[in-house]
Order: C-alpha cells, then sequence, then structure tokens
C-alpha cells in the first residue's frame, strides 16, 4: 500500500510564499483587464479600479473595428516575431558551433568582431541606408527576417553550451562519416534544446513588442504588425479626440483611456499563453550565461 506523503510545516510555508508572489506577479494583468472593460467615465473619475463598476467592451470594439487589418497585422506580427527569432536563434547557433571547431580558419576573426559589435554599433542612419538602399529590404517581409539576426551575446552564450556537449560523442560521429552539418542539426541541436528554448522566447518576446522595425521600414498596411498597427489606432484615435475638442464638440465617445488598457491587454495575452510551453526548458538555457567559457 502506497503510503502518503507527509506536507511539512515548511511545505506550507512555501506553498504561501509562491502563492503570494503568483499572486503578485498576475495582479497588474488583471487590473489591465479590468480597467480595459471600463467605461471612460470611470476610468477619469476614479482611475485605477479592481472591478469595473460599469463592464463594457466598447474599448475593443474600437480596436476590432477592422477584422481584416487586425488579421493582416496578426500575420505580420508572427512573421516577424516567430519567424524572425527562428532565423535569428538558427543563424545565431551555426556561428556558435562554428567558434567551436579548432579547423574553422576564421575563428579569432569572427570572435574579435562579435566582441566589437558589442561595444560599438553604427547607428540607425547607416542601418537604415543599408537595408534600404543596398539591400531594398523597405516594404519587404524580408526586412522582418534578415536584420538584426546575430547578437554577439546570444552567440557566446551557444558557444558555451556546445563546448559542455562531450568532445567524444563527436567524434565518434566524425568517425561515422558525418558531416559538421550533419553534427550541428543531429547532435548538437537536439542536445542543446534547453538553452535554444530560452533564446527563442527571449528573442520572440523582444521582437512580438517592438515596432519600430515597422515604423521605420513598411508603408504597406497589409504588412503591419500587431503592436504597430494598435499604436497607429491609438494615434488616430487621439488626434481625432483632440480635433472635437478643439470644435467644441464633446469627446466622451471615444475611450482613448480605455483603449490604452485594452491595448496592453490585448498585446500581452498571446505572450502569457505562450510561456507555459517554454518554461521547463527556460530556467537550464537562461542560466548558460552564467558559466564562463
Amino acid at each position: 500500500m502506497k503510503k502518503n506523503k507527509k506536507v511539512s510545516s515548511a511545505d506550507i510555508l512555501n506553498y504561501i510564499f509562491f502563492a503570494i508572489v503568483a499572486f503578485i506577479s498576475l495582479f497588474p494583468i488583471y487590473l489591465i483587464a479590468a480597467n480595459a472593460f471600463s467605461t471612460e467615465a470611470d476610468v477619469k473619475n476614479i482611475g485605477f479600479a479592481v472591478f469595473p463598476l460599469h463592464p463594457t467592451i466598447k474599448a475593443f470594439q474600437y480596436i476590432l473595428k477592422s477584422p481584416a487589418q487586425l488579421l493582416y497585422s496578426l500575420r505580420g506580427s508572427i512573421v516577424y516575431a516567430a519567424g524572425g527569432s527562428f532565423v535569428a536563434v538558427l543563424i545565431q547557433a551555426m556561428l556558435g558551433y562554428a567558434l567551436t571547431r579548432d579547423e574553422f580558419p576564421f575563428k579569432g576573426i569572427c570572435k574579435y568582431m562579435l566582441l566589437f559589435t558589442m561595444f560599438f554599433s553604427a547607428g540607425l542612419i547607416p542601418s537604415y541606408m543599408v537595408n534600404t538602399e543596398i539591400f531594398h529590404l523597405n516594404d519587404s517581409w524580408f526586412v522582418y527576417l534578415l536584420p538584426n539576426t546575430v547578437s554577439a551575446f546570444a552567440v557566446f552564450i551557444y558557444r558555451t553550451f556546445f563546448r559542455q556537449i562531450p568532445q567524444s560523442l563527436i567524434e565518434s560521429a566524425e568517425l561515422d562519416g558525418a558531416s559538421n552539418m550533419q553534427l550541428l542539426m543531429k547532435i548538437i541541436i537536439p542536445l542543446s534544446m534547453p538553452v535554444l528554448a530560452a533564446q527563442y522566447f527571449m528573442a520572440l518576446s523582444g521582437r512580438w513588442k517592438d515596432f519600430s522595425q515597422t515604423l521605420y521600414y513598411i508603408s504597406d498596411m497589409k504588412k503591419y504588425t500587431l503592436e504597430y498597427y494598435i499604436q497607429y489606432l491609438l494615434n488616430n484615435a487621439e488626434s481625432m479626440k483632440n480635433n472635437l475638442l478643439l470644435m467644441g464638440i464633446p469627446a466622451d465617445s471615444i475611450p482613448l483611456e480605455t483603449m490604452r488598457f485594452a491595448v496592453v491587454f490585448f498585446t500581452l495575452i498571446p505572450m502569457v499563453c505562450i510561456l507555459p510551453f517554454f518554461q521547463k526548458k527556460f530556467a537550464k538555457g537562461a542560466m548558460v550565461g552564467a558559466v564562463k567559457g
């Protein structure tokens, strides 16, 4: 007969402590949702409300006013966040693997070039000129996939993690005739999923909330990202409200304040839903940067 595990007082204190931490972490999200479903007048007169006094979905109706454009923008965000992060992780992993190979002839040069980019950057204007005048990436889907794909810090993290893989395993595969690409795809990457998943999620979350790439390079509305499109809606709503006030017309019908809460809630939920799928890998992968390599 299986004995029930006894719960000690220390376990109870741990459960209480982590329950409090979870509540503190999730309460701001709930507060944002509560104010997103509040009326404009309640937000202005009362401020932050724990419970909506007069629940309404008016703010979300403004955001969802053009469902076709919203779907286009969602597609743009998926291409930029998911696709761009995948390309970045793949290239960085390949470069990190190359830096672990002693026979790689440009190992030293690549290492110092990466170190240089950690301290110096050309800036926005040179980057814009290169991407538009040389590579002609403006108004192209490739502008979401190709620029900013190499992070020197991430490359060194991959190199550190790859060095922890037993060299005997790699030598055994080389004796069987495996090429460098086969070593990377069939041995290195499958054994490095913790660090790959952690770096992918960090890149994904960073790109999801970024709208600068669309702001600088995209003019076609069908290629907008979700973050930029919602920011575009907010700016239009604010301009419309200011114009109505200048003409002496009450502008209370435009829920600008609650729209701000709705925007944060609307764009935050996808990342909150995706996080549990990366949680198991994230802790181990995120600790790699603390290991000297």
